[in-house]
């Protein structure tokens, strides 16, 4: 790091690439510090004279929710045993369209999961991101835990979901409903 705040990236092997960013810490996600755009960077290839080229650089921050059918964000959600188990996730903010949304019940990964069978992964393409709906039939008890939603390993969401049996569950869904 410079004393101007600056961070000096070099490619040795292309000769290349350097690039010049400022740390601009606008925001925190986790522990790592995002660099907030748009600005000018410079790369420099060292020739004889050297070339530079100025490229304008553009941070985009990718998004991940998990939401319920209105749309708002979950923190907890309740299923009643033997129900489907339905969560959505929307990723947003994403230069260009992707697929690449990982669903985990707990630190198993599920879009590949054979084990348990019922377990489904649909995810479709929007124009700045995807939507993602993870279905899991027959819900029981051991389906309850943690689920996250993420983009590679760029973002993610969690949810804490509760399969529930009779009457409690009747009780909890309509108290969470009251808090519109």
């Amino acid at each position: 790091m410079t004393s101007a705040g600056l961070l000096v990236f070099c490619s040795v092997l292309t000769r290349t690439l350097c690039v010049i960013a400022p740390q601009i810490p606008d925001f925190k996600t986790g522990d790592k510090k995002i660099i907030n755009g748009p600005f000018w960077h410079e790369c420099q290839i060292s020739t004889h004279p050297p070339l530079v080229r100025r490229v304008h650089l553009s941070v985009v921050v990718p998004k991940v929710e998990i939401v319920d059918e209105r749309g708002r964000p979950l923190q907890d959600k309740f299923y009643k045993e033997g129900s489907i188990i339905e969560l959505r996730c929307v990723v947003s903010e994403v230069p260009q369209p992707t697929r690449q949304v990982n669903w985990k019940h707990g630190t198993r990964l599920l879009n590949y999961d054979t084990k348990r069978g019922g377990v489904s992964v649909k995810t479709e393409a929007t124009s700045n991101g995807a939507l993602s709906r993870l279905y899991i039939a027959n819900a029981n008890r051991n389906d309850s835990g943690n689920y996250t939603c993420s983009l590679a390993d760029v973002a993610a969401s969690a949810v804490s979901v509760h399969v529930l049996r009779g009457m409690i569950v009747v009780t909890l869904l309509l108290f969470s409903s009251l808090k519109l």
